[in-house]
């Protein structure tokens, strides 16, 4: 049976896992993450931050079980990894081979030079990020915000 690997696991590799299984694909299905969470969108970060949406609103996809019991793929956590031709390296050096790798690693926020030693400024990228704005809201230490950026985020 052929082995596949998805590296990273946010919307494009959840995505990426849904089309390997819509298209019929029965290969073993091994999905690395360098977090424990389901995939979530960036997107609604600024809604649970807001507090329109539950914590469990950023993962519209479902939780992991869920995910793995829809796409019958099994999951590999908190692991960072590097990719070779067709191996999967994680951070303890360990291997494995596969047929076919799709690397999804995603995006990081960029923070331009005079903005990085700012105190007290957030970026918007991941549920973290989220979840520390919105501590940081609650305390109400701030009278006024600038937002840097227009992405849908922004």
């Amino acid at each position: 049976m052929e082995r596949f690997a998805v590296i990273g696991f946010g919307c494009a590799g959840y995505h990426g896992l849904e089309a390997i299984r819509e298209a019929g694909c029965q290969a073993s299905v091994d999905v690395y993450s360098d977090t424990d969470m389901p995939p979530y969108n960036p997107m609604l970060t600024t809604y649970y931050t807001a507090g329109r949406l539950p914590f469990e609103g950023m993962f519209p996809f479902g939780t992991l079980e869920e995910i793995g019991g829809r796409y019958r793929a099994g999951f590999i956590n908190n692991t960072k990894v590097r990719s070779g031709d067709r191996v999967v390296v994680t951070e303890d050096g360990r291997g494995q081979e596969y047929d076919k790798i799709l690397i999804a690693t995603g995006a990081r926020a960029f923070v331009p030079k005079p903005f990085q030693n700012l105190k007290n400024a957030f970026c918007m990228r991941t549920v973290e990020d989220a979840t520390r704005l919105r501590e940081a809201l609650a305390l109400r230490m701030y009278k006024n915000a600038v937002v840097v950026g227009a992405s849908m985020v922004g």
